[in-house]
């Protein structure tokens, strides 16, 4: 692992939280998700929401609250994302076809 900075390694298809890091950079909740995007290559498109502390306990305390508010919010934006998704795709073939 490099020196200056975290090594995280994202496994497609995998979405939910992990927690890394260390007593020197701090502590890392991350939570990786994707959304439907017809732009996007694969035609999805893969973000993460991090909530960094210095305090390891006061994080691993918070993860059940963190997760399930974040879990809400990923759940809004894949909705969201879903609709715009199908409605370029209409455009696009009404357009195409």
């Amino acid at each position: 692992m490099p020196s200056n900075g975290f090594a995280v390694q994202v496994s497609p298809g995998k979405e939910g939280p992990v927690f890394f890091g260390d007593e020197i950079r701090g502590h890392v909740l991350s939570y990786t998700f994707f959304l439907k995007d017809a732009q996007a290559r694969g035609f999805h498109r893969w973000f993460s929401i991090s909530v960094v502390m210095r305090d390891k306990l006061f994080l691993l305390n918070s993860w059940p609250f963190l997760v399930e508010n974040i879990q809400t919010l990923v759940s809004a934006l894949q909705a969201k994302a879903a609709e715009v998704r199908t409605l370029c795709l209409f455009v696009w073939f009404s357009n195409h076809f």
